[in-house]
């Protein structure tokens, strides 16, 4: 399993920044597509039971026949996930970064997504992503920046 760690900070601000390691390749086969949509394909998991159901969001294609969810341990971390889709037939660049702001007991995961090209077919991603665990009085806020 490949992860990487990504951070972002933000200067002056009353946000500071929040260090998560993305999982987009490891839950690759699990994505909310357009028409599935609940709550705008915003995910904020954190605990089994909940991490569990994501398997009704498998990708019925060959290569997802076996995937199989990562082990987490939700005593110390939470999973955020956006759905996203683009009109990109090549692969759309997506970043993210995460900050919190401990007096608003509020998280922001902003999500950028870079398309070079205009096309007529959708690509779309999920924005996996594990950041400790949050708390459950704290407010999460997705934001998704197009470029």
């Amino acid at each position: 399993m490949m992860l990487s760690l990504l951070s972002c900070k933000e200067e002056n601000s009353n946000f500071e920044e929040v260090d998560f390691i993305s999982l987009d390749t490891e839950l690759t086969c699990f994505l909310c597509r357009p028409q599935d949509c609940i709550d705008d394909c915003e995910f904020v998991i954190n605990d089994s039971c909940s991490y569990v159901l994501l398997d009704s969001l498998k990708l019925n294609s060959e290569k997802c026949y076996s995937g199989q969810l990562p082990e987490i341990d939700f005593n110390e971390n939470t999973l955020l996930g956006k759905g996203t889709w683009v009109g990109a037939c090549a692969e759309a660049d997506f970043s993210g970064k995460v900050e919190k702001n401990e007096s608003d007991k509020k998280y922001v995961y902003t999500i950028e997504i870079d398309t070079s090209g205009h096309a007529h077919c959708a690509y779309g991603s999920m924005n996996w992503i594990l950041v400790p665990k949050i708390s459950s009085n704290y407010s999460i806020e997705f934001v998704v920046i197009l470029k």
